[in-house]
């Protein structure tokens, strides 16, 4: 939990694994949301709490849940759970008016063993992934979409649970 108090970036290849249950909370007062000190494509705060951008990555989360906090639900209306990329919106795409960064995007990603729960948006949300596999996790509680994955080549499910949506 202590790692999360702005998104875990997985810039490096390797097996990650939690340890506890994931209670995002990175605006825990109502107006904290205006002081992030955003860089990049994070103009609208941290819209992810965990990025992966590199090749290689096996994501355990071991039997845990990873959500957004009410009121972080609340105040970061734009959210994923796992991004796949450094930024939510391909390059000059969505509501962000010029590129700030190149897109980096994930590969060879395993995410598996957990549940996705509340987000104001997405579980996963990626751009121009390659050979992702998502298995034995349950996703919940999302507001748009369990997964959105834009231009995503070979995605494989094997045992994914999407359940209630509250969208």
């Amino acid at each position: 939990q202590a790692d999360f108090t702005k998104p875990y970036i997985i810039d490096k290849p390797g097996k990650y694994k939690l340890v506890e249950d994931i209670k995002v909370n990175f605006y825990p007062a109502p107006y904290d949301i205006f002081d992030v000190q955003s860089t990049g494509n994070d103009l609208f705060g941290f819209p992810a709490a965990i990025k992966i951008t590199a090749t290689g990555v096996d994501l355990d989360l071991n039997k845990h849940t990873l959500y957004q906090s009410p009121q972080d639900f609340c105040v970061q209306r734009f959210f994923a759970l796992i991004q796949l990329n450094n930024t939510p919106f391909a390059i000059d795409a969505g509501p962000i008016p010029k590129s700030y960064c190149a897109l980096e995007s994930a590969e060879c990603v395993r995410i598996h063993n957990g549940e996705l729960g509340l987000t104001s948006h997405q579980c996963i949300l990626g751009n121009d992934n390659k050979n992702i596999l998502i298995e034995d996790v349950s996703m919940c509680d999302f507001e748009v979409t369990a997964v959105t994955l834009n231009h995503a080549q070979e995605v494989y499910f094997d045992r994914v649970y999407i359940k209630r949506s509250i969208g």
